[in-house]
């Protein structure tokens, strides 16, 4: 999956009422305390191949390298490279602040591994050896939009993610992910009221999402706390590295593109959700 961090935000906005006729459903549930910690203050992760940090403005060009791939950029809000630098600059600040003006701040990270390159001075195992470690930046993703589209996606936060072609299919983005998602249920949390979409809480809830809320009008149904993903039916690579973090498919549907070059024409996607690890009661 390579799902575009998508500037387009949404708001918690509590309607009246449990159910409603948007199809989206108020809930009750965890969610991490905002603001988010800022990107110099999270800890640097280390998984069994990948240092998985925040990107800084020195990584610009990491990040070109990898958005400046046609197939990188394949499941992207525009679907192609970026044209320049200073396209590249622009998503690296939303990486690092988030959309400017709307207090979202993002939750997103780098995937970096770490080069060795191996000099000696003369023949092998003769001389003095010098070793420098550097870091190559072969993908990134996170929480990019705190509020997914109720009506339309989920209303979770929504997760994705983006690999150089020369690193899918080695199990990378899972190993990935799978920190990433450690990171985010370690967050400090609190509870609120948002909505939901009606097929979410139906997972959520075992496909009843109305007895929590005991009939009353404004009363909220408890739900454990979910993030969300889509991707392509066909793309099955990106559907298994989910499959995999433990995420259910619980939605198929069809949206216009956005992609420039093809706006309009249907696109078929699939959401899927994962709970939070221990959660199926509120507040755990």
């Amino acid at each position: 999956m390579t799902a575009e961090a998508d500037k387009n935000t949404n708001s918690t906005a509590a309607h009246n009422g449990g159910d409603d006729k948007d199809g989206t459903v108020l809930v009750r549930t965890t969610f991490p305390s905002v603001p988010l910690p800022a990107n110099d203050t999270r800890l640097h992760i280390h998984t069994a191949r990948l240092l998985v940090r925040p990107l800084q403005q020195s990584d610009l060009a990491g990040l070109h390298a990898l958005r400046s791939q046609p197939e990188a950029m394949t499941g992207t809000r525009l679907g192609r490279p970026d044209r320049d630098l200073a396209e590249t600059q622009v998503e690296l600040d939303f990486f690092r602040n988030g959309v400017a003006g709307t207090g979202e701040p993002p939750y997103l990270w780098g995937a970096f591994l770490p080069r060795s390159s191996t000099t000696t001075d003369g023949k092998e195992g003769e001389g003095e050896e010098e070793e420098e470690e550097e870091e190559l930046l072969i993908g990134e993703g996170g929480v990019h939009s705190l509020v997914s589209d109720a009506a339309e996606a989920s209303g979770w936060p929504e997760i994705g993610y983006k690999f150089r072609k020369e690193y899918w299919g080695r199990g990378y983005a899972t190993e990935f992910l799978d920190a990433v998602l450690g990171a985010w249920w370690g967050l400090p949390r609190g509870t609120v009221e948002m909505r939901v979409n009606r097929r979410a809480v139906a997972v959520a809830t075992n496909g009843d999402v109305d007895i929590p809320g005991g009939g009353e009008e404004n009363a909220a149904v408890e739900v454990a706390e979910h993030v969300y993903a889509n991707a392509e039916p066909s793309n099955v690579g990106s559907c298994r590295v989910l499959e995999k973090l433990g995420f259910q498919r619980y939605h198929e549907w069809t949206e216009p593109d956005t992609q420039e070059h093809r706006v309009g024409e249907p696109l078929d996607l699939a959401g899927y959700l994962l709970e939070k690890p221990g959660s199926r009661c509120l507040g755990k």
